[in-house]
């Protein structure tokens, strides 16, 4: 240990049984440096006021500090970690290393690219968690995340939070898990366990992300960095946009739809969105988003529903395309924002649409074009007044009454007329 200062007084005591002077105190009176080395690790402090306190024997107790406090830890093969505050206190254990550190007062850390801020610190050396509380938040390069309590490992940079936790990623970039839209990402959950190295991040307890007019919601989100995949489970409640004119209803009305602002998923009923675009929102018991692909997987008990029509099956895969894209059919809409251009439907499927009820082991839902593909199984399509047709494969239009019937015998095309009483 090694302290450096241009003025310190030391106190002492009389030694026990007529043996030598102990100290008891010592105040520096001008800022100061104290450092502790070990094998592990070099701890330094630094204030305007240290006072250092001993037990019987000489033992150092307890180091505190006051304005100005500053706490470098270095451990080989990483970078500093720098830790200020108003106030602090340095615990020490009975083999004279020291065990705990607690700063209280505007904390602000900072070891590499991460940084963090929070109105009180807690250091546990035989644990190596640094635990930051009220008001804490924690940022790096990526990303940002606020809670009531932060826990960093600081030796894996593991991340745990606790309470009203939000985090915002930065601005999409190609490659990122969250690419739904050209805006930052967010997502609120109750808790959060973040790896450094690993790439993985869960978010549990009421979980929310949204970005642009996407979102989605599970008991937990989970983002996998490394393999570009977001993995819902558990209640997932989800709002995929679709791009492009809205779909005429048949006989030429506008299909009826509600508006919602974006981010928001409401309790029931269909969506439309602004400017002519549906949105889509899907309940599942998981969803899998596959950046890399932009596919959206939907399982088990699959209901997605919008102004245009409603998918029940037992799997569904939403095909996701960029907005504004020129020649890929891809509808107009935000610049750059994901929005749905097919989704393909699997197990016992149920498509309705007003009257109409299509059931088959398949369904196709090509968005551009505004049409169901039956097939499998046995697939049939009926309405409301008894008419029903089936075929080897079904397709319908959202937008009239054509169906186009394929039998073993060829394809022909029947229109059905309602008469009017």
């Amino acid at each position: 240990r090694r302290i450096e200062t241009s003025s310190l007084r030391l106190k002492f005591s009389p030694g026990a049984h007529g043996g030598a002077a102990e100290i008891t105190r010592a105040e520096t009176l001008a800022p100061a440096t104290v450092e502790f080395s070990t094998p592990q690790d070099t701890t330094r402090v630094r204030g305007e006021r240290l006072q250092a306190d001993y037990a019987r024997g000489n033992r150092l107790e307890r180091v505190t500090g006051r304005q100005g406090i500053e706490i470098e830890r270095r451990i080989p093969g990483r970078a500093p970690q720098i830790t200020q505050s108003q106030e602090c206190t340095v615990e020490f254990g009975a083999q004279g290393d020291w065990s705990e550190v607690k700063q209280n007062g505007n904390v602000k850390f900072h070891e590499g690219e991460r940084t963090a801020h929070a109105d009180r610190a807690r250091l546990v050396r035989a644990a190596e968690t640094l635990t930051l509380s009220g008001s804490a938040a924690i940022a790096d390069a990526q990303a940002e995340t606020a809670a009531s309590t932060i826990v960093l490992n600081q030796r894996s940079g593991e991340i745990t939070a606790e309470g009203g936790v939000r985090t915002s990623y930065r601005k999409a970039e190609t490659g990122d898990v969250t690419n739904f839209a050209p805006q930052p990402a967010h997502i609120s959950a109750q808790r959060l366990v973040a790896g450094r190295d690993s790439g993985q991040a869960v978010y549990s307890g009421r979980a929310r992300l949204w970005q642009g007019d996407a979102v989605i919601e599970g008991d937990t989100v989970e983002l996998r960095r490394s393999d570009r995949v977001l993995l819902a489970r558990g209640n997932v409640r989800a709002l995929i946009p679709q791009g492009g004119l809205a779909v005429q209803g048949r006989g030429g009305q506008a299909l009826p739809g509600n508006a919602a602002p974006a981010g928001a998923v409401p309790a029931t009923g269909s969506v439309a969105g602004a400017a002519g675009r549906s949105i889509w929102l899907v309940r599942a018991g998981r969803l899998t988003y596959r950046s890399a692909e932009s596919v959206v997987l939907l399982e088990e008990n699959v209901r997605a529903e919008s102004a245009v029509a409603r998918i029940e099956a037992g799997t569904v895969e939403m095909f996701l395309g960029a907005a504004g894209k020129s020649g890929g059919g891809v509808a107009a809409g935000p610049a750059g924002a994901q929005q749905l251009t097919r989704a393909l439907a699997t197990g016992g499927v149920t498509i309705r649409q007003e009257d109409r009820r299509g059931t088959a082991e398949r369904g196709e839902y090509t968005a551009a074009e505004g049409k169901f593909v039956l097939s499998g199984g046995n697939p049939a399509l009926t309405d409301a007044s008894g008419n029903s047709v089936t075929g080897r494969q079904l397709t319908f239009f959202l937008a009239d009454d054509r169906i186009l019937v394929e039998s073993s015998e060829g394809t022909r095309t029947l229109t059905r007329h309602r008469i009017q009483k």
